[in-house]
């Protein structure tokens, strides 16, 4: 219960933060002209298309809750402030998701209206993978990369958790 308290408290914090950082330049999401050297395979494949910017604006705009389950760490989250809300959806890029075969999901989020479900996705969080799937009736059907601000994310809340001591 406090882990959960104090992540809680930490994502509040880190919302509030990304809120503010609005005004520092974002890196370009384009992605880069391909190369005429053959160097390095592509890290994925974009097997399904990103969500669109019209079914994000409703997200946005409908969201009122934000659940996250992890597969492998004994935590789950729930925000319901709205900057939290809309920094979880800051962390979705409109890049299509780059899709690795042996990359595992690290958990599902829930967007929530009022206790319906909006959307679902898995998240995928490793070295080579950072990005999420969408699900509809239990498909996958969407895919988009993860943004900077959402590795962070990620990335700070697994050094908080390895961080934590067995009690």
């Amino acid at each position: 219960m406090y882990f959960q308290n104090l992540c809680l408290i930490g994502l509040l914090l880190l919302g509030v933060w990304a809120c503010n950082d609005s005004s520092k330049p974002k890196p370009p999401t384009a992605t880069p002209a391909p190369t005429t050297s053959p160097a390095a395979p592509a890290p994925g494949t974009a097997k399904y298309p990103p969500i669109t910017e019209a079914e994000m604006k409703i997200l946005c705009d409908s969201t009122t809750a934000v659940d996250y389950l992890f597969y492998k760490l004994p935590l789950s989250m729930s925000m319901t402030e709205r900057p939290a809300i809309e920094n979880v959806l800051r962390q979705v890029d409109p890049r299509p998701g780059l899709i690795i075969a042996a990359c595992k999901p690290m958990g599902r989020v829930f967007f929530q209206n009022n206790g319906q479900n909006l959307g679902e996705a898995d998240f995928f969080f490793t070295e080579t993978c950072k990005y999420y799937v969408f699900y509809e009736n239990q498909k996958p059907v969407k895919a988009n990369q993860m943004t900077p601000d959402g590795i962070v994310f990620f990335q700070r809340l697994l050094d908080s958790a390895q961080n934590q001591s067995p009690q």
